[in-house]
C-alpha cells in the first residue's frame, strides 16, 4: 500500500526525533567518560585544595563585575527623564523600522495588465501617425495625423501629378499623393495615392497584431 503524505510526514518526524535522541545520548556518553576519567585520575582532596588556592582568583573578575553593575548610583531627575525618553525613542524607531521592512517585503508589485489588441488604436506607420477603430473586429475609420510631437493635427492629402483615366491606362502610372499638415507644415510623400496607401497601412497593422509586436510600440 503506498504511503500517503501524512504517513511520510509522520515517518520523517519520528526519524528526526530518533536521530536527535541518538545524538544527545552520544554526547552524554562522551561527557560521562570524560568526567569518569577526571574523577579516576584526580584526587578529591587535590581538587578541593586547588579550589581553595585558585578559586578566588578565578571568581574575582566575575564578583567585581557583579559589584560594579549592582552598585547603586544617584542620578539627577533630568538625566533619568532623558534616559527614559531616549530608550522610548530607540524602541519606537526599531519598531517602525521593522514594520517598514515587513511592509516592504510583503508588498507586491502590481502586475502589469497585458495590452489587448483591441486597445491598439494608434501607431506611427510609414512615417505617419495613424488612428483607427474596430467595428466587429475589423479595422475601420483609418485617419492620418501629423507625427510631430505636440502637433497631432489631421493631415490633408494633395495630389502631386494629375492624370486622366486614359493617360493612366496608357502609361501604367497612377497619381501620387502627399500628406500635408496645415498646422506645422509637415509633409510626407507617398509612393501611391491615399486610397491605395490605406490598404498597405491596414496590412501592416494586422501584421503587428498577429506577431504581437504592437505591445512593444508607442501607443497613445
Amino acid at each position: 500500500m503506498p504511503l500517503t503524505r501524512d504517513d511520510e510526514t509522520k515517518n520523517g518526524t519520528e526519524g528526526r526525533g530518533k536521530m536527535g535522541l541518538e545524538r544527545w545520548s552520544w554526547i552524554a556518553s562522551i561527557g560521562a567518560a570524560i568526567l569518569g576519567f577526571v574523577a579516576y585520575f584526580v584526587n578529591r582532596n587535590d581538587l578541593f585544595a586547588f579550589w581553595k588556592s585558585s578559586g578566588r582568583i578565578i571568581a574575582t573578575p566575575f564578583l567585581s563585575a557583579w559589584n560594579f553593575f549592582a552598585h547603586p548610583v544617584t542620578w539627577p531627575v533630568w538625566a533619568l527623564v532623558l534616559l527614559v525618553i531616549s530608550g522610548l525613542a530607540i524602541a519606537v524607531a526599531v519598531v517602525l523600522f521593522v514594520l517598514w521592512r515587513v511592509s516592504k517585503e510583503t508588498q507586491q508589485a502590481p502586475e502589469s495588465t497585458p495590452i489587448r489588441w483591441q486597445d491598439y488604436r494608434s501607431d506611427e506607420i510609414f512615417g505617419v501617425r495613424w488612428s483607427w477603430a474596430y467595428v466587429y473586429g475589423q479595422l475601420d475609420n483609418l485617419v492620418a495625423y501629423c507625427p510631430r510631437k505636440g502637433c497631432m493635427h489631421r493631415l490633408e492629402s494633395r495630389t502631386n501629378r494629375l492624370l486622366d483615366a486614359n493617360s493612366a491606362m496608357l502609361t501604367g502610372l497612377i497619381a501620387t499623393d502627399s500628406l500635408f499638415c496645415r498646422r506645422c507644415g509637415f509633409q510626407q510623400d507617398l509612393n501611391t495615392d491615399l486610397e491605395h496607401q490605406k490598404p498597405n497601412v491596414v496590412f501592416e497593422i494586422e501584421r503587428l497584431i498577429n506577431t504581437g509586436e504592437f505591445r512593444h510600440r508607442s501607443i497613445f
